[in-house]
This record gives C-alpha cells, sequence and structure tokens, in this order.
C-alpha cells in the first residue's frame, strides 16, 4: 500500500524502534506500508500504517525504526509519549515489541518526512 494515501497523509504520527520477534516465536517480516494494530498494554487495539525508516522492510529478530501513522486519534491519549512501550499485533498474534521515540503530532507534514 502506497504511503501517500489519505490514512498516512491524515493520521497521527509518532517514531518508534521495534524488536521484530524471530520466526519461531511468530515474528514476520515487516515491509513499509503494512497496516496492524498497535496495543499499548491494554486490550485496545489500535489501527496504524508503518514505514520502516531507511529501508523497504525488517526481518525478522531484527531491530529497527520506524514512523508510525494512527488513523483514529480517539483513545491514544498520551500513549505516544517517548518511552512507552507498546507491541504490534498481526492476526491476533505479537509479531513486534516497540518503545516509542517521539509523538509528531506537533510537527507539520513536511517536518514529519524530514524536509
Amino acid at each position: 500500500m502506497p504511503l501517500t494515501d489519505s490514512l498516512w497523509l491524515d493520521a497521527i504520527h509518532a517514531k518508534a524502534r521495534i524488536q521484530i520477534l524471530p520466526a519461531e516465536k511468530q515474528g514476520r517480516e515487516i515491509t513499509s506500508g503494512v497496516r496492524l494494530h498497535a496495543s499499548f498494554g491494554r486490550k485496545d487495539l489500535h489501527l496504524c500504517q508503518l514505514r520502516v525508516e531507511g529501508a523497504d522492510s525488517a526481518a525478522p529478530g531484527t531491530e529497527c525504526d520506524i514512523t508510525l501513522a494512527f488513523a483514529a486519534p480517539r483513545g491514544l491519549g498520551n500513549r505516544l509519549s517517548p518511552g512507552t512501550d507498546f507491541v504490534l499485533v498481526v492476526e491476533m498474534h505479537t509479531v513486534a515489541n516497540g518503545k516509542i521515540l517521539e509523538d509528531l503530532r506537533r510537527k507539520s507534514f513536511l517536518e514529519r518526512l524530514g524536509f
């Protein structure tokens, strides 16, 4: 899915670092543009689209920096504060553990893209 679609452009953004679980623990390759859910330690799931920074994808068992775009801000509250832990979930299985690095809500769209 292209990162220029309306979800990416109109969303709430955050930078994070994730550790993808190894393949034997249900980790899977994560590609830029994939849509999945983030959970912040509760039963809540927040739909997001992800961009792997500096690459098109990241392999199981690796660590990488990502930008998350959340489609619906309702319920996010202060969950995007730096240092907040979360997990990425696909089909009700945790595929990666992460930590928020930066809440980008107050940055312009061009700043979020690095311009």
